[in-house]
């Protein structure tokens, strides 16, 4: 028989039950500790229990979070060119306070950062640097 080191058990492989999935849910979508084990059907110290001393449910609702996050940012960055559509418009809009407000917006915003362009070892750098900070 062969010991292959890249081969893991199926115990190996961390367990999440549905309770704690649905808890998991509720915590990376901001609920409170409460809402979360009410909607997951437990008590509120299982779920603390869990988000306090479960690696494998620590691991999951860090995972899950950062899906929630991508998600939620991939559908503001998708939103801006409506947004700017919508400020732009209302530069026509007949009241001068809405069109002084639109052109303020718009001069706060365009004297923001411009993005770079960097290079792959660029960005690594800065990540090391960032790291550091």
């Amino acid at each position: 028989m062969k010991n292959n080191k890249n081969q893991q058990n199926a115990t190996d492989i961390p367990k999440i039950d549905a309770k704690q999935q649905s808890a998991i849910d509720s915590l990376a979508l901001g609920l409170t500790v409460t809402a979360a084990a009410a909607a997951a059907g437990v008590a509120r110290e299982t779920v603390s229990g869990w988000a306090n001393h479960d690696d494998n449910f620590i691991v999951a609702l860090s995972e899950r979070r950062v899906e929630v996050w991508e998600v939620a940012t991939d559908k503001l960055r998708n939103a801006t060119a409506t947004a700017a559509d919508t400020v732009l418009e209302l530069l026509e809009h007949d009241d001068a306070n809405i069109r002084l407000k639109a052109a303020a917006l718009i001069f706060s915003q365009a004297s923001g950062t411009k993005p770079e362009k960097l290079t792959a070892g660029e960005l690594r750098r800065r990540a090391r640097f960032e790291d550091i900070w």
